[in-house]
């Protein structure tokens, strides 16, 4: 029984930074074709929002790519999210 627990203690967060990835790309391919007020755009925007809105106020704050075209606090989020999920994985 405890052998079930641990596992599923190890492979959520693995799961949600799956999950997190797909949907910021869902999310990032739905700017392009999407309606705003589409419920699935919508829905990408509300799960992804709350992870990258601190890495965008970390680089507003320094001044970081403010005149960029590309989104850099998103592609910053993605890298970071791909890192935790790699590193995780690794060390399971």
């Amino acid at each position: 029984m405890i052998d079930y627990v641990v596992y599923i203690v190890e492979t959520l967060p693995i799961v949600f930074l799956v999950a997190l990835q797909f949907a910021m790309m869902g999310r990032a391919i739905g700017s392009w074709f999407l309606q705003d007020d589409s419920p699935l755009y919508n829905f990408l925007v509300e799960f992804t929002e709350p992870v990258i809105a601190p890495v965008a106020a970390v680089f507003e704050a320094l001044g970081w790519f403010q005149d960029s075209v590309i989104d850099m606090p998103f592609l910053a989020t993605m890298m970071i999210v791909a890192m935790l999920e790699s590193a995780l994985t690794l060390f399971r």
